[in-house]
């Protein structure tokens, strides 16, 4: 990470404002969905940002080197410990005012059924929850702040549910050997 701060000079030469951008590396999220089941994978992880823990989906920085699929298979096995087919949701900017960083939206198809142990750095602790969709739904609505990720990513899902989004637009996303 690193903070960058610019002055903003208008056109006449006279100093107007300082700006301050915040350069992050971009991230992915992944929303792990069972369609057999109608379960969701969240996660519940301490963020010292906000200094309590928060239940949210599987998510992590895109490392060097990496795609924003690979990162999203990754994280996946590694705070969730499920594996699925991965499709795209989208790609948007997270906080442009300030940041840099670009968020990559996926969901995945999972059974939620099968997982396998975590593979978490040794700083996280991580607990996997599996829930149906509808108690998700209604946690949302009665409880604490959720991150604004996981709440786009149920709203999507939320839409292909309602039939406001034809589940066509999903598009498989494979890695290849060498991608892995």
């Amino acid at each position: 990470m690193r903070i960058v701060i610019n002055d903003f000079i208008r056109a006449d030469g006279i100093p107007a404002k300082e700006f301050v951008k915040i350069e992050t590396p971009d991230y992915v999220e992944v929303l792990p969905f069972d369609r057999t089941t109608g379960e969701v994978v969240l996660i519940c992880q301490f963020h010292w940002g906000v200094g309590a823990p928060l239940i949210k989906l599987p998510a992590g920085k895109v490392k060097s080197g990496q795609s924003p699929l690979q990162a999203a298979r990754s994280e996946l096995r590694e705070e969730a410990g499920v594996e699925g087919e991965i499709f795209p949701l989208k790609t948007v900017y997270d906080i442009p005012m300030w940041y840099s960083a670009t968020a990559h939206h996926f969901m995945a198809f999972v059974d939620a059924n099968e997982y396998a142990a975590q593979r978490l750095d040794e700083d996280e602790e991580i607990a996997v929850i599996v829930a149906p969709i509808g108690e998700v739904y209604k946690a949302i609505m009665e409880r604490d702040p959720l991150t604004s990720d996981t709440a786009l990513n149920l709203a999507v899902l939320f839409a292909i549910q309602s039939g406001f989004i034809d589940p066509k637009f999903l598009t498989p996303q494979e890695v290849t050997p060498t991608q892995e």
